[in-house]
């Protein structure tokens, strides 16, 4: 297996050749000289001007080896020197492929950006005042949650486009900063060497220009999503604060009246439209919370697992072990362990999630309203069951209601049903023949309050 050379100790072998070379050659030149002057002298009487002579052509020849010598060093070094950039310009390709191959993902970015606009679309219905909708504290409070999570995520993307750029942007720089190195147009004396570096040259040419297109389209696909991210995030940070302003001047404006009578006229949104923007909206916040808190929601389907299993393993164990005067084992609890686990973790979590939206309070009073109805029935009466069904029907249909974002002239109609649906049915239950069974249960549960009151006052 072949392995790259250490450019050091190349350049210390160039340079011990080198040394014996020019030793070899002076060595040579010196002995010629001696053998010429040896067996080619003159007469006594002309020793003076041999010697002259002799050193003469002593001078030469070692001027003429030490140029020779100087000539192939900077060859040498000069071929070492290209090779060397050679090797950086294929290591700096290399480096720039492996990083868009493994990190360079401009799709994805490009569809995140494109449903970040699509959504900030739907999250400027119901909030334009400029267009005459009368905005209400529902709509500003779900569209800044929205708003929020989009400026969140799109300043994340925008950070990494910035990164990636300036990545390419050193990769570019260096590649025209070693192609540049004027070592590579350097050649050499020998017209055969020449060649060699020639068909070397082509050869890295091959790998170099495929990588230098593919470069210069990653930068300038990396720019492209700049100048689409700059202004994304600007027009969401002054929508954020535009919304931030008109929940104030909501705020101040709450005794003050806003719409006319039922009857009268009023130019609102259909019903229909409303209900499919404020879908819409809904479906987006949840989304967003449940993808930020996904781990809150991993603990409360594992604490609903542990609870089920505790009280199934309770009933059984109880059952085994039950004193004769103990309760029986068919209680509420233990008689149905799921609904009961559920109603647990869920009244327990409606406390662990942070600032949640209203929908996700509606999923969970919806699981505590049906594990309850579970639990209790076949144990309460018929009658106070339908009274439990009815109440928490007119409830969650309310909810319902309330997840409407904007107001219509439908939607305040069916509010006015509502409340009077819910006010008639109460009314019903306190004249009915329950009437005395609630007082009484009513006078049992205050005693001990007016006790508490009258100790106080004494």
């Amino acid at each position: 297996m072949n392995k790259r050379s250490n450019p050091g100790l190349v350049r210390r072998a160039v340079f011990h050749c080198s040394i014996h070379s020019n030793l070899a050659g002076v060595t040579i030149g010196m002995l010629l000289l001696v053998s010429c002057a040896v067996f080619g002298q003159s007469p006594p009487d002309s020793v003076t001007s041999q010697r002259s002579e002799f050193s003469a052509r002593a001078q030469q020849a070692i001027r003429g080896v030490a140029k020779k010598s100087r000539q192939k060093y900077q060859d040498e070094t000069v071929a070492f020197g290209q090779q060397r950039t050679l090797d950086l310009l294929e290591r700096e390709i290399q480096a720039a492929k492996l990083f868009m191959k493994s990190e360079l993902d401009t799709s994805s970015v490009s569809g995140e950006i494109a449903r970040a606009k699509s959504s900030y679309e739907v999250v400027r219905k119901g909030i334009s005042v400029e267009k005459g909708e009368i905005p209400t504290h529902r709509n500003l409070t779900v569209s800044s949650a929205i708003i929020t999570q989009l400026l969140r995520d799109m300043r994340e993307r925008k950070a990494r486009i910035d990164r990636m750029a300036q990545r390419m942007v050193g990769h570019r720089y260096r590649l025209d900063s070693l192609s540049t190195d004027s070592l590579l147009y350097t050649l050499s004396t020998d017209s055969a060497t020449v060649m060699r570096y020639i068909r070397k040259l082509t050869i890295s040419n091959l790998s170099i220009k495929p990588a230098d297109s593919l470069i210069d389209r990653a930068i300038s696909d990396l720019q492209v999503m700049q100048s689409q991210l700059d202004p994304l995030v600007f027009e969401l940070d002054l929508a954020l604060e535009g919304l931030e302003k008109d929940k104030q001047q909501l705020s101040g404006r709450l005794f003050a009246r806003e719409l006319p009578d039922l009857w009268q006229h009023a130019t609102l949104a259909t019903f229909m439209e409303t209900a499919r923007f404020s879908y819409a909206k809904e479906s987006m916040v949840l989304q967003f919370y449940v993808a930020n808190y996904a781990g809150r929601f991993l603990v409360l389907l594992a604490a609903l697992l542990v609870s089920t299993v505790f009280l199934y393993s309770l009933r059984a164990r109880y059952s085994e072990s039950r004193p004769q005067d103990g309760p029986p084992d068919n209680t509420r609890v233990l008689a149905r362990p799921l609904p009961a686990s559920v109603l647990i973790v869920t009244c327990l979590f409606q406390f662990i999630f942070s600032d949640p939206p209203f929908i996700i309070n509606v999923f969970l009073w919806l699981a505590s309203i049906v594990s309850l109805t579970v639990i209790f029935k076949g144990y309460v009466s018929g009658y106070w069951l339908r009274f439990w069904l009815t109440i928490t029907g007119l409830f969650l249909v309310v909810c319902l209601d309330n997840m409407l974002l904007q107001a219509s002239t439908a939607e305040r109609w069916l509010m006015c049903l509502f409340s009077g649906s819910g006010m008639l049915y109460a009314l019903n239950v306190l004249r009915g023949g329950a009437a005395a069974d609630i007082k009484r249960k009513l006078c049992d549960l205050c005693h001990p309050f007016f006790c508490c009151i009258r100790i106080f006052l004494h």
